[in-house]
C-alpha cells in the first residue's frame, strides 16, 4: 500500500476545509505544494474531486526523491523524509478530512397522524415548523413522510428534520408526550 492510501483509508475530504487549509483547485483536483526540512523537500499534494489523495515529494533541485517509494531504501536520511511526508498528510486528514464511520447518513421515515389527535393542516397553517414525538433513531436532515389515518388514509406532507433529540426517547408516546423532533414542510 502507497503511502497516501495508508493515512487516508477510509477517510473522505471536506473540500471547504481544503480550501481554508491552503489548497487551490486546478480543474477537477484540489493541490497544495508544502516545503518541509527546512525547505530542502517540497510537497505536491493531489486530491481528486472523487477524494484519492496523491503526492509526489522533490528536492531542493526540483527532482522527484524517489527513495521515498522504495520499499527497500530504509536509511536514517530516507526514514526522516517519509516521517516528515506522513505528517504532512496526517496533518491535512486531520484538519481536512473525516472518517466514513462519522458520516450519517439521511434515512426516509413514515409517521402517521391522526386528525382526531392533531391538526396537523392547521399546524402547518400557522407555522412552516411543527415539533413532535420522536420514534426511532431519527437525525437532523432525515425526511419524514407524514399518513394521515382515516378518513384521508393518504401521505400529505414530506418534511425535512431540522432538530432532533430535543428530549430523552420516550418508548410509549401518547398524546400528551412532549415533543422530540422539529421538522419542517418541504
Amino acid at each position: 500500500m502507497n503511502i497516501e492510501n495508508e493515512i487516508f483509508k477510509d477517510y473522505l475530504p471536506i473540500f471547504k476545509k481544503l480550501n481554508d487549509y491552503g489548497f487551490y483547485k486546478q480543474s477537477d483536483k484540489y493541490q497544495i505544494i508544502k516545503s518541509f526540512m527546512n525547505n530542502e523537500f517540497n510537497a505536491k499534494i493531489f486530491i481528486s474531486k472523487e477524494g484519492f489523495v496523491r503526492g509526489k515529494v522533490y528536492d531542493f533541485d526540483g527532482q522527484e526523491y524517489i527513495p521515498l517509494r522504495i520499499d527497500g531504501h530504509n536509511g536514517a536520511f530516507i526514514g526522516k523524509v517519509r516521517d516528515e511526508y506522513k505528517n504532512i498528510l496526517s496533518d491535512i486528514r486531520e484538519k481536512c478530512f473525516i472518517h466514513k464511520s462519522k458520516i450519517k447518513t439521511k434515512k426516509e421515515w413514515l409517521i402517521p397522524a391522526n386528525p382526531k389527535i392533531f391538526d396537523i393542516d392547521e399546524g402547518f397553517r400557522q407555522t412552516p415548523e411543527l415539533e413532535w414525538h420522536q420514534f426511532g433513531n431519527v437525525n437532523e436532515g432525515d425526511t419524514i413522510y407524514i399518513y394521515m389515518a382515516a378518513p384521508i388514509s393518504a401521505i400529505i406532507y414530506k418534511c425535512e428534520v431540522v432538530k432532533a433529540n430535543l428530549l430523552p426517547n420516550l418508548d410509549y408516546p401518547t398524546s400528551k408526550t412532549p415533543i422530540n423532533r422539529r421538522f419542517y414542510k418541504k
